[in-house]
């Protein structure tokens, strides 16, 4: 998933479901979604409202980057994965309350600290400023932005090390690489966000 700094809707608006309140619309959202084989997202405000609703492929779904500034995204992961390093990328660049990844047996989140992102450009000048392709042009990242991209790679680093370890003790090397390789980015997300203050969640589908 990828914002599009002053791109169109794909997929059209949803008109939401006012005065529901945010958590109603995520949920009747995201079971609508969850089983499908092609990405979808929505762009969901405080009060429940759909700002907009895109629908992509298989492995990839944009949203309107500026529409998003300060909301919630969420969006469906057929592949089974957690948050993708650009989805978090993203969520930074739009300065998001909260960006959401769901599975048939999961919902992956990540939220900012108290104080933020650690961007302080973040929302619509931060989208100009962060690395976006903005009418053809992709801009150059801020200090700031450099400072979380090198963290989450540090991040990745670390789990990558572990996972090696890990398959090098284990008998059955296969086995072991696969079952890794499963959760390899849920892992990247927790330590990514535990270096930087956020807040990193994956909930069990009851």
């Amino acid at each position: 998933m990828g914002g599009r700094a002053g791109g169109g809707a794909s997929g059209g608006m949803g008109s939401g479901s006012r005065g529901s309140g945010l958590q109603r619309t995520l949920a009747s959202f995201e079971s609508s979604v969850r089983g499908l084989s092609y990405e979808n997202s929505a762009i969901i405000d405080a009060n429940g409202n759909i700002i907009e609703m895109s629908k992509g492929e298989e492995g990839r779904v944009g949203y309107d980057a500026l529409l998003a500034i300060g909301k919630t995204v969420t969006h469906n992961h057929p592949s089974g994965g957690s948050l993708s390093q650009k989805d978090i990328m993203g969520a930074i660049q739009s300065n998001l309350t909260e960006v959401r990844a769901v599975t048939s047996s999961y919902t992956f989140s990540m939220k900012p600290s108290k104080s933020g992102w650690g961007v302080e450009n973040s929302g619509q000048k931060g989208i100009l400023l962060n690395g976006v392709r903005y009418n053809g042009v992709k801009l150059k990242p801020t200090s700031q932005m450099l400072k979380v991209q090198k963290a989450y790679k540090t991040a990745q680093s670390k789990v990558e090390s572990r996972i090696k370890a890990y398959v090098s003790s284990s008998s059955d090397k296969k086995a072991a690489s696969a079952r890794a390789g499963s959760i390899k980015w849920h892992m990247v997300n927790k330590e990514f966000a535990k270096s930087m203050g956020y807040t990193y969640t994956a909930t069990k589908v009851k």
